[in-house]
């Protein structure tokens, strides 16, 4: 069992496919022809391609698609270290309501 998102698992394909550079410097698929690709929802396809985005791995143009960047970032530390291992980032705090005191508590989610 993955503890990684159908997005995230297909935005780190696509990623590796960039880092090999079989899509450098090329257009994505469109979100429909990707979903049906990899047998996802379009929201699914949309999220992994504004991860992607948000790495800095590709560009959105808008009324033409997604494209590669032709300027990639420096690689960052990779989400494993060994096989088997997975390196999670830091919780973010979130607000949760707390009955027992009546008002708003900060508590770490895992």
């Amino acid at each position: 069992m993955s503890l990684l998102t159908r997005y995230q698992l297909l935005a780190n394909d696509l990623a590796e496919a960039i880092a090999h550079g079989s899509l450098g410097g090329s257009r994505l698929p469109s979100i429909r022809a990707a979903a049906m690709q990899h047998q996802v929802s379009l929201n699914t396809v949309t999220a992994a391609y504004r991860l992607l985005e948000d790495r800095g791995l590709v560009e959105a143009r808008p009324q033409s698609g997604y494209y590669v960047k032709s300027a990639l970032p420096t690689p960052q530390t990779p989400l494993r270290d060994a096989p088997g291992t997975l390196k999670l980032p830091p919780a973010a705090p979130s607000v949760i309501w707390s009955p027992s005191f009546s008002k708003l508590s900060n508590a770490m989610t895992i």
